[in-house]
């Protein structure tokens, strides 16, 4: 069943990949552009059968989940007749230039390799384990993708933008394990490149010079520290990234004698949905980007307005239905980050951390410039120089990602979180918010290489390797345990270049039994790193007590073999209801009666989270729901007591 489980989830992305590329074919898309425009339409009709199955609760079932992928490429095939777009993809291959092909099996090879790595070492990161696991672990086992699920007492993330996590969601009801964790960021990381690569070689932009441009913004601290755990901000970035190269796409562009497409901004609409709902960090970028193809497209809007309508429909569902539930529920769409007078206020444990850094920024740096130094890494290279190669070349183009990117900075420098707070005394892993902005000066610095400027070439190639050697060299990311060592993914690399001189230019085998070969072959691969991964995963997390505290767990009668739940407080693990997600993990709320508590660990397993013990500031959370848990439980003698968490359970 193993097997079964995660073959079935790898022809379902098959399935939803195919009709996105026959989808975006339609569209306008051609060659590498393919699959740009694919990923989008692919995770939105992902993201709208979670949520409409979980209407009627089988947002978690496997059939479910699988019956709307097949149905989706059954739809495709019918009203999409045209099977041109993998043949498409096999042309560009043999047309590229041997440069691109070896650049691109390169980072195949090094993507293939990271994922290996990462599914032998799952980190998983602490908000991983946490939230972006915790909703979707939970949505799981009561199949409604989507709905407010209580996992840290006084912070209700189930309100905060959660496409990525209904997304996730999609592959743990297919898959039913957690080794999807550990592969979703890489296939991120992927589409960032491709999309960078895509839009930038389209404006002219050298392959040198877009290549190192995607390797610095890849290799940033910022963007490395992502790999430890399936986070949100590289995903937002790379929606990001993918509406803007669709954006650029669609222009005519005389060099290339290439006329307008206005039909790209179908998908460039849905990605932009995606980035959105997954983080609003990128909302300024977004709305320049579709503000400004909107507009170069101003006479053909009218023509095309059947298709831009569903676009936009698909993308206000995919990013729109959070805020107005919270609007409706709490009187803001912002809550709980921005309350409105007539709404319910900012949650007090997020009222404590929510200072920003243009508030006091003079205090926020005092004494810490080195850790921000390496945190950023190459970035403290990358913004300056956007702005300096922007006002030398002085073109339109470049001037206005300039100033987009002073105006994210700004945007960055007054949101909450980004300051000294009351509890933690610093939210320096918040610099992470800036990755949007870092977006647009690398493309910034990219665009100032364009056409017959040696200099300003020469001075773009020279920013971003040394951006690239300043993050290696500080090795504030690159390395255990966000991913392997540089010279291992450069030895992967090494390998997939070679792989490709071999290849050549040789057409790809496009035949229609090829992709779900494929993907047969990878739902095997997956499947056999599924048996330990929670027990992996605890092991790299290294939180304190965790190893400890999930043996013990694994110990208990019957925890092997049934399905009896598992709650904790006053914050919730996901990857402790063990490997095929057998146990559902729940919160214990902050109000419920004792009797209640009692009665849990009756049921199935209690664990409570002695803070004073553990290290949670980062959270935020105070002692008091913690001891008033152990007061509810003393009369209980523990199963277990391991140094941050008192374990109870069932009578035997």
């Amino acid at each position: 069943m193993i097997a079964a489980h995660h073959v079935v989830f790898a022809l379902a992305v098959a399935a939803l990949g195919g009709a996105g590329l026959r989808l975006g074919g339609r569209l306008g898309a051609r060659g590498l552009e393919l699959v740009v425009a694919a990923a989008p339409l692919a995770a939105a009709a992902a993201v709208l059968w979670a949520l409409g199955l979980g209407l009627v609760d089988l947002g978690g079932s496997t059939v479910a989940l699988a019956a709307g992928a097949g149905l989706t490429w059954i739809a495709a095939r019918a009203l999409l007749p045209d099977p041109a777009a993998r043949h498409q993809l096999a042309d560009w291959w043999t047309q590229a230039a041997p440069a691109t092909r070896i650049g691109l099996l390169a980072l195949a090879a090094a993507g293939l390799a990271l994922c290996v790595w990462q599914l032998r070492h799952p980190h998983l990161d602490l908000d991983g384990a946490v939230y972006h696991l915790g909703l979707p672990g939970s949505w799981r086992h009561s199949g409604s993708p989507g709905a407010v699920v209580g996992i840290v007492d006084g912070m209700p993330v189930g309100n905060y933008p959660i496409t990525y996590e209904v997304l996730v969601g999609w592959a743990l009801g297919l898959s039913q394990s957690w080794v999807i964790a550990s592969i979703v960021t890489p296939a991120f990381a992927a589409l960032l490149v491709i999309a960078i690569w895509t839009g930038l070689r389209s404006l002219d932009v050298p392959a040198l010079v877009a290549g190192l441009g995607a390797a610095a913004l890849l290799t940033l601290p910022l963007s490395a520290r992502q790999f430890g755990g399936p986070l949100n901000d590289l995903p937002a970035t790379a929606w990001l990234a993918t509406a803007a190269a669709l954006a650029v796409l669609s222009l005519p562009v005389p060099e290339r004698v290439r006329g307008p497409r206005p039909l790209l901004l179908v998908p460039a609409v849905v990605s932009a949905g995606l980035a959105v709902g997954t983080k609003t960090t990128p909302i300024l970028l977004v709305a320049l980007v579709l503000a400004f193809a909107g507009w170069s497209h101003r006479a053909a809007l009218r023509a095309h307005a059947a298709p831009l309508a569903a676009a936009v429909v698909v993308a206000l569902i995919v990013c729109a239905i959070w805020p107005l539930r919270n609007l409706i529920d709490h009187g803001s769409p912002l809550w709980p980050f921005v309350s409105t007078s007539w709404g319910d206020p900012v949650p007090p444990k997020l009222k404590e951390i929510e200072a920003s850094f243009i508030s006091h920024p003079a205090e926020v740096l005092r004494g810490r410039t080195g850790a921000y130094a390496e945190i950023l890494g190459g970035a403290l290279l990358l913004a300056p120089a956007a702005f300096v190669l922007a006002l030398v070349r002085r073109s339109r183009i470049t001037l206005a990602l300039a100033g987009a990117t002073a105006l994210a900075a700004l945007l960055w420098s007054t949101a909450p979180y980004t300051g000294i707070d009351q509890s933690t005394g610093l939210a320096i892993t918040t610099t992470r918010y800036l990755l949007p902005m870092l977006l647009a000066a690398t493309a910034a610095i990219a665009l100032s290489a364009r056409g017959d400027h040696p200099r300003l070439r020469a001075a773009a190639i020279a920013v971003f390797a040394v951006s690239v050697v300043i993050s290696l060299v500080r090795d504030a990311g690159i390395g255990f345990p966000f991913v392997p060592s540089w010279k291992t993914l450069a030895l992967a690399a090494v390998l997939g270049a070679g792989a490709a001189l071999l290849v050549g230019g040789r057409r790809l085998p496009a035949a229609a039994w090829v992709a779900p070969l494929l993907a047969v072959l990878a739902g095997v691969g997956l499947a056999a790193a599924a048996p330990g991964y929670a027990e992996r995963h605890a092991i790299t997390f290294a939180y304190p007590g965790y190893v400890e505290l999930y043996a013990a767990l694994r110990a208990q009668p019957g925890y092997n073999d049934d399905a009896r739940p598992v709650a904790m407080g006053p914050y919730t693990f996901a990857p402790i209801g063990g490997d095929r997600l057998r146990h559902e993990v729940s919160l214990v709320p902050e109000s419920e009666p004792c009797a209640a508590v009692r009665a849990r660990a009756r049921r199935g397993w209690l664990i409570i989270v002695v803070i004073d013990e553990s290290p949670v500031s980062k959270l935020g959370i105070d002692e008091a729901e913690s001891q008033r848990l152990r007061t509810c439980m003393k009369a209980i003698t523990p199963r277990a007591q391991i140094t941050g968490y008192d374990l109870y359970g069932p009578a035997e």
